[in-house]
């Protein structure tokens, strides 16, 4: 129980090192430059154009190589599929207002691959050595 308790110390420590905070406060500012263009911007198609900036400035940001970012676009396309036999498939699942292709917006591609990234990166400042 110490030693488990004395990990998560190390964890917490190692979030707390300047860089790890210069980086956590980027993703917390990308993702509310997102809640902010969905909340002001209803408009689909600048919305699929504002995701798709942010990602192209995600991968910049946090230095991604061209091969990392095929990857994210193609788990994001595999997620998008998925919702989309939610939708189509299955009763009683939610929907979009608005959708492009197969029942989902095409911004929703991107907004997965913003949070692949995301979330990767997370998991890479928890396990830094």
């Amino acid at each position: 129980m110490n030693e488990t308790i004395n990990l998560e110390i190390i964890k917490i420590k190692k979030l707390l090192k300047l860089e790890n905070i210069l980086l956590l406060i980027k993703i917390i500012m990308i993702y509310t430059l997102l809640l902010f263009i969905f909340y002001f911007i209803n408009d689909k198609y600048y919305r699929l154009m504002y995701t798709i900036i942010i990602y192209i400035l995600c991968i910049n940001i946090f230095n991604i190589n061209y091969k990392l970012y095929i990857v994210y676009v193609i788990i994001a396309l595999c997620c998008v599929i998925t919702e989309s036999i939610y939708i189509n498939f299955i009763n009683e699942t939610w929907k979009y207002n608005n959708p492009d292709i197969i029942s989902i917006p095409l911004w929703l591609i991107f907004i997965w691959s913003i949070a692949i990234l995301l979330i990767i990166e997370i998991i890479n400042i928890i396990n830094k050595k």
